[in-house]
Parts: structure tokens; C-alpha cells; sequence
């Protein structure tokens, strides 16, 4: 396995909020959390909050 084969997994930063939000908006569309949930868990969790980036 060569290092593109990774995913890694870490905290979100603030500015990728918005790409979150439209990627839930693409896989649930009118089931998707609203925007403002995602800002109040980095709020409240901001190293709880993770993303998986290739």
C-alpha cells in the first residue's frame, strides 16, 4: 500500500464547514442536518469534529 492509498482522519477546520454542509446536502438532501448544526459542533466540540480527507 503506497501513501496515496491513505486517509487520513482529523479535526475540521473552521473554512471547511461550508463543503460539509454541501456534502450532506448532496447525500441527504431534504433529510440533511442544517448548516447552522454543523457550526454549533465545532463550537461546542472543535476537536471532536472530524473529517476524512484522501
Amino acid at each position: 500500500m503506497n501513501s496515496s492509498e491513505f486517509i487520513t482522519v482529523r479535526p475540521i477546520d473552521k473554512g471547511e464547514l461550508l463543503a460539509v454542509y454541501q456534502l450532506e446536502q448532496q447525500l441527504f438532501g431534504a433529510h440533511s442536518y442544517p448548516d447552522f448544526f454543523f457550526r454549533q459542533c465545532y463550537d461546542c466540540w472543535p476537536s471532536g469534529l472530524k473529517v476524512a480527507v484522501d
